[in-house]
């Protein structure tokens, strides 16, 4: 159906609104991870099977198509924008290399919690020593 009407636009006078929304949905797909994203979202139905073969399909469906350039542009304008001021927010990027760096793993997750857990009853058992409960 996709290339039906990528046929239909290409062999008439139409803009290509089409073929630029391919595009753009080119443009926002590298891999299967985006798909699952795009999909958790609601911007994309996936009824062509697999995450992975969803972005093949976009990776490969539109790449010598020609489109129109100023199609999506504000989308792309306000996108970017968004991106810049996400990676722009030090405290932001220090808490995703932080968690990147010691919160990549579930066991990582387990170490911190046990290690806090030890430190939290070293702190119960230090109070007791210092303030014992008179009888």
């Amino acid at each position: 159906m996709f290339l039906n009407l990528i046929a239909d636009e290409m062999s008439s006078n139409v803009p290509h609104d089409f073929i630029s929304y391919l595009r753009f949905l080119d443009s926002l797909i590298d891999h299967a991870d985006d798909v699952k994203e795009l999909q958790s979202i609601g911007i994309l139905q996936n009824n062509l099977g697999t995450h992975e073969e969803v972005a093949i399909f976009f990776n490969t469906v539109s790449t010598n198509l020609e489109s129109n350039f100023h199609a999506y542009k504000d989308v792309r304008v306000k996108i970017r924008k968004h991106l810049q001021s996400h990676y722009n927010s030090s405290a932001k990027m220090w808490m995703t290399q932080c968690l990147d760096t010691y919160f990549d793993s579930p066991w990582t997750i387990i170490t911190w919690v046990g290690a806090f857990f030890a430190l939290f009853l070293t702190f119960v058992q230090t109070y007791y020593i210092v303030f014992p409960q008179s009888r």
